[in-house]
């Protein structure tokens, strides 16, 4: 007798999703976070990336997702650092599936925790103040507002659109990397 393992949600978006995720990566290394241009270019890059989605997905969403709050975050950060926010157009597909689009914004913040120790090491930076993105506890909320939807058993036909979403919010996150960096060059 063979019997079939259930996979959670979060397993198959993390299978299906791992090359996305790995090229997203990649994009933002083009910004050596480091230096105080490189983090600017980190932020801006995000500050791209959410104000496009949230000319879909204008109000919080079903989890709590809310592109404002993190947009009002960036550019507090980037006052701090003295810079001003660079809007250049990006021309994209915007993903709509709240599940799929809300699992890498709000999973992002994993990846924050690292990022925000890296920035501890440079002498680039100011000590605090231009943190708030990357300290965010609104993310943290989200991803434990998304966690038991993750967790539900997987069903391949039901969840392709949150696949999609994700897979194309990885793409428009690493568009927009790349789109900031070849507009101000990797580090400016």
């Amino acid at each position: 007798m063979t019997t079939s393992k259930t996979i959670s949600l979060r397993d198959a978006l993390r299978s299906e999703l791992d090359g996305y995720h790995a090229n997203t990566e990649a994009a933002f290394e083009l910004f050596d976070l480091t230096t105080r241009a490189g983090y600017t270019g980190f932020l801006r890059s995000h500050l791209l990336s959410l104000s496009t989605m949230k000319s879909v997905h204008a109000e919080p969403n079903i989890y709590g997702l809310d592109f404002q709050h993190l947009e009002n975050e960036i550019l507090k950060d980037l006052e701090a650092l003295n810079v001003p926010p660079l809007y250049v157009p990006l021309e994209s597909h915007i993903p709509t599936d709240a599940l799929g689009v809300t699992y890498v914004v709000s999973g992002s913040h994993f990846g924050s925790q690292f990022i925000r120790k890296t920035l501890l090491s440079s002498c680039d930076l100011p000590e605090g103040g231009c943190y708030r993105y990357l300290e965010s506890s609104h993310l943290k909320n989200v991803w434990k507002n998304i966690l038991p939807s993750l967790t539900a058993g997987y069903l391949r036909q039901e969840n392709l659109a949150s696949i999609k979403a994700a897979a194309e919010t990885f793409l428009l996150f690493g568009l927009a990397a790349e789109q900031i960096a070849g507009t101000t060059g990797k580090n400016d």
